[in-house]
This record gives structure tokens, sequence and C-alpha cells, in this order.
């Protein structure tokens, strides 16, 4: 009897995803032919954009991560799947390497980033820091912030937010027009990430999106925080939203006694994880991940796949961990590889975790129709063995021997 009932109860789900099956509903559909009567509204059980009911079904890709021949391709993979969304982190640490000196081209052409998504009608979750952790250097921040006197990373500290809002003075014009209500793609913006888990100060965080306000963001803000971290982590009248991958129902439940007369989202809801050198690589079953996705879908939620498709760590701008209140814990850096067992694999290439995630769109009557088919796979090469020539020691103490010889290396200079 009970197989029986599954059965039935499987055959009204794949029903229902036939009735419901629709168009897709990305930038275009949301912008219409008419004037922008509001952008995102988080009032309510439901997102409203432009007067237009929306779930946000989103996926993390880093444009930083990825070589600009290649975001067509992962953007469409992306709208192939199944979403509508795509979610960027900014790092800071690359767009201004030295005070003052500023970067936006090549793979760092952000604008560019976003107006090809905007071509291939998707909408943009736009998360500009300052501090992005991302398992990247320095959580994003650059390093010559330590060099200023009386400098305090990620607070009310004058030194820390006259730099930060040098960095944004520069950063948000050239993506102002890209915001939905002067008819770009841009719908939500994030304020710093996940501060809750390292601060408690309101009047910083309020600070913080002053500045992105004051040089032109005029979309809804938002914070994304661990589920022990939602109070700790938000500003003044800030949608919050919340990060995790496990017992993803009770967290939503605990987002929605927060915020009761809001519509709920996972900002991150983690589709893998990251790696450390001299671990295993980290993986999450295909089981697991469907099990929390419907988890998250059957509460009505927006979700934010963290991430889509990770990409790699370039050059020496992997992050790690350190546990500042317990010296004896290990460093532990993150390996180049940004891999992360995602929906997308390093190399772009559609992962079983791809089609679980249409397939259980579907079952929830949240896949369109017209989707387009997922680009070919980009062909691999094997290069073969790699000799160095010259290598540079992590020993700090041995770079100043006598018969020493390195490698210094400048990252991402022209």
């Amino acid at each position: 009897m009970a197989s029986t009932f599954k059965c039935f109860a499987l055959s009204l789900v794949a029903l229902f995803s036939i009735v419901h099956a629709a168009k897709f509903q990305g930038y275009n559909f949301y912008r219409g032919n008419g004037p922008v009567s509001s952008g995102l509204v988080t009032e309510g059980a439901t997102l409203m954009l432009n007067g237009k009911p929306l779930r946000i079904l989103s996926g993390a890709i880093h444009y930083f991560r990825v070589v600009p021949e290649y975001w067509e391709d992962r953007l469409t993979k992306l709208k192939a799947a199944g979403l509508n969304t795509v979610e960027t982190y900014v790092p800071w640490n690359l767009h201004e390497p030295r005070p003052g000196v500023f970067d936006f081209d090549g793979i760092l052409d952000i604008k560019n980033f976003i107006e090809t998504a905007k071509r291939l009608d998707l909408l943009v979750i736009f998360r500009p820091g300052p501090y992005i952790c991302a398992e990247w250097e320095f959580g994003g921040l650059p390093s010559w912030l330590l060099t200023i006197p009386g400098m305090k990373v990620r607070s009310n500290n004058k030194p820390y937010l006259d730099a930060t809002n040098r960095y944004l003075e520069n950063l948000i014009p050239r993506i102002a027009d890209l915001q939905f209500q002067k008819n770009g793609p841009i719908i939500l913006v994030q304020v710093e990430n996940e501060y809750g888990a390292y601060g408690n100060d309101t009047v910083f965080m309020d600070a913080s999106k002053q500045q992105l306000v004051t040089h032109g963001i005029v979309e809804t803000f938002v914070t994304s925080d661990g589920p022990k971290d939602l109070t700790t982590g938000t500003a003044t009248n800030v949608w919050m939203t919340v990060n995790e991958k496990n017992d993803m129902g009770t967290h939503l439940d605990t987002l929605k006694s927060l915020q009761p007369n809001k519509p709920l989202m996972v900002m991150e809801y983690w589709s893998g994880w990251f790696d450390h050198w001299n671990e295993n690589h980290h993986t999450i079953s295909l089981k697991k991940f469907s099990l929390e996705l419907r988890a998250i879908l059957s509460r009505n939620a927006s979700v934010n796949f963290y991430v889509f498709f990770g990409g790699t760590n370039f050059g020496f701008l992997n992050g790690a961990n350190f546990a500042l209140e317990n010296l004896s814990m290990p460093y532990e850096p993150t390996i180049t590889s940004y891999d992360y067992d995602a929906i997308l694999s390093e190399g772009g290439k559609l992962t079983a975790k791809w089609h679980r995630t249409r397939e259980i769109l579907q079952e929830f009557g949240l896949l369109a129709d017209d989707l387009p088919q997922p680009p070919a796979d980009v062909p691999a090469f094997a290069y073969g063995q790699v000799i160095f020539q010259q290598w540079m020691s992590l020993d700090v103490s041995q770079l100043h021997t006598k018969n020493h010889t390195y490698c210094p290396l400048v990252l991402f200079q022209k």
C-alpha cells in the first residue's frame, strides 16, 4: 500500500510539472516594455519584482575565477539548468591592488560579466563586500590595508571606512546603470558578508550600507549569515538570508521566526565544499544534495547555489583558515582548485548534480520548457609533465640565505 501511494504521489508531481511548465522568466520577463514600477520587494510571503511574483533560482559564478572566454559558456549552462539568476562576489584586492590604483579590465571586467548575464536574459545578485570571504586571499581585502596606522578591518574604524569608501566610489559607478531600476539585471545587493560570524556592530553595518547608497546603489539590500549569526550580522531594515548545507528545513523555520512577514531565501546553499592542502577532496552525495534542496523548495524559498561553478584560485589568491583564538590549530590553506564538488566541475563540465537540479526543479513545477541546450564541454588537453626550473620556498627564513635562488612572481600585473 505504501509503495502504491508513493507512485501515485510521484505521478501527481509529474502531472503538476507538465501542467505548470512555462516559458523562461528572466530579466526580459520582469523588465517588460514599459517603465519599471519597482525593484525587488521583500514584503509578504512572495518576492515581487516590477509587480510580478519572483522565485529566485540562482547560482554563484565568480567572474574572477574563470577566464572571460568562458563566461558565456558557464552562464549558459546555468540557465540551461533552469536557473534565472547569477550571483557573484567582487574581490576588492584584485580591483585595487595598490592604494588608489584600480583595475577593471580583462578577467576583472565586472561590467562586461554583468552585461553578458543580461544578454542571456539572467538576473544578477551583486555581492561587493568589501569583505567577501569566498575562500579568497584575506577575504578579498587588500593586504596594503595592514600598512595603514590605526587600521581595524571590518569595523566602524575611520581608516577602514575611508579605504572602503574610495573603493566603492570607483566600483559602484561602473555598474550603477546595470541595476534593475535603471534597465539592468542587478536586483539585489549584499551588505558585507557573513558579518555575524565576526562581529555584531550594527553601526558599522549601517555605515557600510550607507556607503553603497551614497555611491549609487538603489536596489534592495540583503545580508547573509549562518543560522546562529542571523541577528548579529544584519543591518537596519535589511532583508536577512541564511547560508548552510545541512538541516535546511529547520534553518528556514528559524529564519521565518525572525522575519515572519518576509519571503525566505537561502543565499548560500552549499553544493559541495572547498579543499585544504593535505585533505581529501570534499564531496556531498547526490542523495544529501537532493534531500536538502527539496527541503528548501518545499518551503517556497528562493535559493542561490553556492557554488554553481567554482573555477580556479589563480596564482596565490587562494584563502586559508586559521583560528586566532586557538593558536594550536593548524594553518589550513585552500588549494588552487575551487572545484567545490559543484554543479559544474572546475573545467565547466556538467555533473550529476546539474542533471539532478533540473529534475528537482521539474518536480516542483519550476523548470521552464524553453531552456537552451547546454554548450558542449570545452575540450581538455593533457600537458604532460612540467619540470620547474626555478622555485620559491615558503619558509621565509630561507629567502635570506646566501646561495638561495628563487623566482618571485607578481600576479595580475600588466
